[in-house]
């Protein structure tokens, strides 16, 4: 047997001929193999080369995944822009019953792609039945008698555009769920459990990292919470770099005052006509607040933050 390589030096693609052929064989055979190099799956070193990293995920399985940093700096980016989450999140709510998909994505640009795809396939249907940021997508009904004509409708551009959903994670009929990190519902938005009982369950920040970090998971619930910067002030002294990061007595009075105010949050509605409401601003004494506070229990007005 003999060796002819096809390849180049940084590639080769050796193949095996019979050492016996005459050398008009050879080289009738050698072209024959050439031209036909296409039909040999030849392993090859890419210039770009990507890790393969294994994810645990939330059901025992693993999630096998690519380390696509190094591409993804040169990977020009689609600028099609993503809808507020605030916004978004506010329609859904006031619907009596709602269906919760999950499509499939995970590239570094499929996120705006897919939004774009999305707005485009369901534009007769957003922000009317359906609410979509990137793969996630909602049909609401704000009655329940309409709620299969809407899903109907949806699965049918579905279908038509093929796409494809995770059935592993779709819910349908139900008059609560999460989204985008909240829970939404009839009622209103409400905090996410699974996401506050990280802050519920941390011990007092003691370092300046553990103390941004803290800040940092806050930003989350920053509506539920009102007046939140002049409650956690006293963390932004410690970030000072004229004060040392000593923890005091301030600090986690304010600490344990958050942690109390999770426990029993707020949920937030929008307003609804013909229902009455009462306005109120940050005064200079406790009188006027609970002057407006006992104004409220008097006319039975459930305290909702808008």
């Amino acid at each position: 047997m003999k060796i002819v390589d096809f390849g180049i030096v940084d590639q080769p693609r050796e193949l095996r001929i019979g050492s016996d052929l005459s050398v008009d064989e050879r080289d009738s055979l050698i072209q024959l193999l050439r031209a036909y190099l296409d039909v040999f799956a030849c392993g090859r070193v890419p210039e770009w080369l990507a890790n393969v990293v294994p994810v645990p995920k939330k059901d025992g399985k693993v999630r096998v995944c690519v380390d696509f940093r190094d591409l993804n700096k040169v990977s020009p980016k689609d600028d099609f822009p993503f809808p507020y989450i605030d916004m978004l999140v506010n329609s859904t709510t006031g619907h009596s019953m709602l269906s919760f998909m999950d499509g499939f994505s995970g590239l570094k640009n499929i996120g705006a792609t897919y939004q774009r795809a999305t707005t485009t396939f369901f534009h007769d249907m957003m922000h009317r039945d359906v609410e979509v940021y990137v793969d996630d997508m909602i049909v609401k009904s704000r009655y329940r008698s309409n709620h299969l004509a809407a899903l109907e409708r949806f699965f049918e551009w579905i279908r038509q555009f093929r796409l494809r959903l995770n059935h592993k994670k779709c819910t349908f009929g139900v008059t609560s769920g999460k989204l985008l990190g909240y829970m939404v519902s009839e009622r209103g938005i409400e905090v996410d459990p699974d996401k506050i009982r990280v802050i519920l369950d941390m011990p007092a920040p003691r370092t300046e990292r553990e103390v941004r970090g803290f800040l940092g998971r806050l930003q989350y619930i920053s509506r539920f919470i009102a007046r939140l910067t002049n409650i956690v002030s006293p963390f932004f002294r410690l970030l000072r770099k004229s004060q040392p990061t000593v923890w005091d007595d301030q600090c986690q009075r304010a600490f344990e005052r958050i942690q109390e105010y999770l426990l029993s949050s707020p949920v937030l509605a929008p307003p609804a006509p013909g229902r009455l409401y009462s306005y109120t601003y940050p005064s200079q004494t406790w009188l006027w607040d609970a002057c407006w506070l006992g104004s409220m229990i008097r006319a039975r007005i459930e305290p909702f933050i808008i």
